[in-house]
């Protein structure tokens, strides 16, 4: 946020958290709930989950499931893509205190204070859909589910374009052996 004076915590809530009443009321069995961190600046202005251009997110899961997903345009679309797959989305983190918008899980993780998790969302779509396959797209939010909720996520290599040890064909056939071979 614009405006937010340098050491002065703010609290930051998590722009997307009423998909949770989405996943939660509708009947669907979902496979996978992919996990991220926090959305950036780019998402939040974009108005939904990994709206960074540069995020190689939305292309990775089209080439996955052999679609185009560059069509889909608005955030109705999106989500009825996601349902159609059954995939659901959404963020470890709920909500944090700091001193800005933090797009970057280093920046959350190491100057972001009091963070709240999405614990009990994650547990109320588990109990509903006890089949579903946890996968984070952060090495961190997996570090993090195992460590205080005890909870197995298989690694997804982060669609970020910081991420430059899974890019490329390395990093979509990762992808693939866990979302297409599940």
């Amino acid at each position: 946020m614009q405006g937010v004076e340098k050491g002065v915590l703010q609290c930051f809530k998590h722009p997307f958290a009423m998909i949770k009443e989405h996943y939660l009321n509708r009947a669907c069995a979902y496979r996978f709930l992919l996990l991220g961190s926090f959305p950036s600046q780019a998402s939040r202005k974009n108005g939904f989950f990994y709206g960074n251009p540069k995020n190689a997110f939305w292309r990775l899961l089209g080439e996955v499931f052999d679609q185009d997903l560059s069509l889909l345009q608005t955030v109705e679309e999106k989500i009825g893509w996601l349902d159609s797959q059954k995939i659901a989305l959404y963020d470890l983190v709920e909500s944090y205190e700091g001193d800005g918008w933090y797009s970057t899980d280093q920046a959350l993780f190491k100057q972001g204070k009091n963070h709240q998790y999405s614990q009990k969302f994650i547990q109320s779509l588990l109990e509903k859909n006890p089949q579903i396959k946890i996968c984070a797209t952060s090495r961190k939010v997996q570090d993090l589910l195992w460590r205080y909720f005890g909870l197995k996520a298989e690694y997804l290599p982060s669609p970020s374009p910081i991420n430059q040890t899974f890019a490329g064909q390395k990093r979509l056939q990762e992808w693939k052996k866990i979302l297409k071979n599940s």
